[in-house]
């Protein structure tokens, strides 16, 4: 892909992560301050689409991303989404050691799904050690983003796949201890098709855990995968600190 075309999408899909609605060439132009004008973006714009990255909502000037521009912004820009880690990690601390004092692993898994229910707006999963059950939080996080207002039955199936048989889905998928993602139709179950997956899986005393988050397409990439990775790292050090 052209740089331009590259810079115009990357914009595109920032922007529409911020806002969850359509973004013009007008407010492209106006935000990032293009050295070529709004009719040269408007037109980069027609050919991403025509290439499949946006789609145009509804009879709206703005475009929106499809799965395979969310994917196209990841490739690019994983290493730079990564950069925000030392922030992340210190709001992670301040949150997390407030009720961490070397508890348990289970209390330690518990504390790391609540603490990712804080630092991110979607509903956050782990398996439990000791009886290899999942176990969720946040599902009123993801009740309030724009998507799941806008289509509640959206809500209803990913909660009832959530509740049934999330766990079996996620041991047939090729995870390790990397943050992995899933987004749209690389999911493998229709009813979460309109979710970003991000997920990891370890071992401790020999138990596979999963742990990781669910929630709209869009959604702050670079932050969640640094929160989930922090997570998993917590759960699994005797300790709690980080070198600054």
């Amino acid at each position: 892909m052209k740089n331009r075309k590259s810079k115009i999408l990357r914009a595109i899909v920032e922007s529409f992560i911020e806002t969850a609605t359509p973004i013009s060439s007008k407010f492209l132009q106006k935000r990032f301050n293009f050295p070529f004008s709004s009719a040269t973006i408007r037109n980069e714009m027609g050919n991403l689409e025509q290439d499949g990255f946006l789609f145009s909502p509804h009879t709206s000037a703005g475009r929106v991303p499809t799965d395979e521009g969310f994917r196209f912004f990841l490739a690019e820009c994983r290493d730079d989404l990564k950069k925000i880690k030392p922030n992340v990690e210190k709001e992670f601390l301040k949150i997390f050691l407030d009720h961490l004092n070397k508890k348990k692993i289970n209390e330690k898994v518990f504390d790391a799904i609540s603490v990712l229910t804080q630092l991110t707006p979607n509903v956050a999963f782990s398996t439990i050690p000791s009886s290899k059950r999942m176990f969720f939080l946040g599902f009123s996080n993801i009740m309030k983003q724009p998507e799941f207002i806008e289509n509640p039955g959206m809500a209803s199936g990913v909660f009832k796949i959530l509740e049934e048989n999330f766990q079996t889905v996620l041991e047939s998928l090729e995870i390790d201890q990397n943050a992995k993602i899933f987004i749209g139709n690389e999911n493998i179950i229709p009813e979460i098709q309109s979710c970003t997956l991000i997920v990891c899986k370890f071992k401790l005393e020999k138990i596979p855990i999963f742990l990781g988050i669910l929630g709209p397409m869009r959604m702050d990439f670079g932050r969640n995968i640094v929160a989930v990775e922090i997570a998993r790292d917590f759960i699994q050090s005797d300790g709690a600190t980080f070198e600054d």
